[in-house]
Parts: structure tokens; C-alpha cells; sequence
């Protein structure tokens, strides 16, 4: 409508939200005494939320730290692991491991997460390279299968990979038997778009949890949040 008092009116237009920084106010001039007026608005990121979720629950990240994973795709994979570990309830049991040809774990079996362990796992992951070679994902999953499983506390694996490997179908068979045997759920997130469909959605069909594939790096630490609160929703239904 027209402006209070004419075209030589004064308009002040404050603009608060509780929801972050993201709200934008554009003016411009109409004929008459008019101006027109657009509010944009894009919501915070989620990587700052928490679940709400009780931490009866066990989460194990593998990575993919292949050759092929330098840049952007690590980048984009640190991100989603960050974001997914800030967020994680406190007292949550939970292991970061990292392969290639050869994987390793950040620790020796998943730990409470507390003050100090989510600190070691986030500069751990912020110094993570793709120096690990080539891409093995059926080792790292079969080592993760071996270690202890704590009776009352369902484990959800959430793999992130850019890769496509020459033994989908074992891969895909180790889950469903992991699964079958243990109630392992598991969740995995396509990095760039050379990972391989069949394999990321194969596992997360296979272990009855879900699957995403990321083409870029938009978005990246809503999405996995929402992987993570369906896998932690799924575990801790099972309960």
C-alpha cells in the first residue's frame, strides 16, 4: 500500500529472527507512492543441532580415505562427519574409521562420547588426508562386524564413500549376513558424482537403513543430520 504520509514518508523495517543471520530485506521504488518489498529467508544449517534422542545407541562412521577422495570429496566428507558427530547425544557410543587399501579406527572399540572423545574425534577428523590408497570397503565393514557388540545396544554403521569397488555383491552379502546375525543397521552417504549407486544404495538396503547420494557439497551437513536422526530413531526403536 501507499507509504504513511506520502512519497516523502519515512518506512523503518526491522527484521529479527531467532532462527539465525539468514534474512535479507529488499526495497525498491514503485511508481507513485508506493515501494515494493521482498523477504528472503534461508534456515541456519542443521549441523549445530543435537539429536533428541536418547544415547542407547552405538554409531560407527567409515570413511573413505582413498586417493580418489583428495579434495573436494574429503572436504565434503570431513563436513558431514563433523556435523554428524556434534550432533551426536551425550553418552552415545561411537568409532570413527578411516579406510582405503588398509583401514584403522580411531579407537581400538567404540567409546562413550563425552567432552574429551568428541574432541579427539573432531580434530581427528579435521586432520584426515587421502592417503589411505586404494578403495577396500569390504575389510573396514568386516572389522567393524568383529569388534565387540554390548548386548541392549544397537550399532548403526554410516558409511561415506566417493567410490565404486570390483566386489559390490560381496560387500552387499557381508551386510545382509551382518544384519541378519547382529541387527546392524546400515546408513550410507554417496560422495561426488562417481560413487557408485548400486553400492550406496545396495548397503543401506541390505542393512535396512537408508542411503543418499550427495553430487556436491550443498546441503551436506542437513543431510547427513537427517540420515543420522533416522538411523538413531530406527536403532533406538529396536530397543
Amino acid at each position: 500500500g501507499a507509504i504513511p504520509g506520502g512519497a516523502s514518508g519515512n518506512l523503518e523495517v526491522v527484521v529479527r529472527s531467532e532462527l539465525g543471520d539468514g534474512a535479507r530485506l529488499y526495497l525498491e521504488d514503485a511508481p507513485g507512492p508506493r515501494m515494493a518489498a521482498m523477504l528472503t529467508w534461508s534456515p541456519p544449517e542443521l549441523h549445530m543441532a543435537s539429536f533428541d534422542a536418547d544415547p542407547a545407541a552405538e554409531v560407527v562412521f567409515v570413511v573413505d580415505r582413498s586417493g580418489s577422495m583428495a579434495g573436494a570429496p574429503l572436504e565434503t566428507a570431513k563436513r558431514a562427519l563433523l556435523a554428524a558427530v556434534a550432533g551426536l547425544p551425550e553418552g552415545a557410543m561411537f568409532n570413527v574409521c578411516s579406510f582405503g587399501s588398509r583401514h584403522e579406527a580411531l579407537f581400538p572399540e567404540s567409546v562413550e562420547l563425552d567432552d574429551a572423545t568428541k574432541a579427539r574425534a573432531t580434530a581427528h577428523i579435521r586432520g584426515m588426508q587421502a592417503n589411505l590408497g586404494g578403495t577396500d570397503v569390504l575389510s573396514p565393514l568386516r572389522a567393524v562386524s568383529a569388534t565387540r557388540h554390548r548386548e541392549g545396544l544397537p550399532r548403526t554403521v554410516l558409511l561415506v564413500t566417493d567410490g565404486r569397488v570390483q566386489n559390490t555383491a560381496a560387500v552387499l552379502r557381508h551386510v545382509a549376513d551382518d544384519h541378519g546375525a547382529r541387527g546392524t543397521r546400515y546408513f550410507a552417504l554417496g560422495i561426488g558424482r562417481s560413487a557408485d549407486p548400486v553400492l550406496v544404495r545396495g548397503i543401506a538396503h541390505e542393512g535396512d537403513g537408508e542411503a543418499d547420494m550427495l553430487p556436491g557439497n550443498e546441503g551436506v551437513e542437513g543431510r547427513v543430520v537427517r540420515l543420522l536422526e533416522r538411523a538413531l530413531g530406527a536403532a533406538l526403536a529396536g530397543v
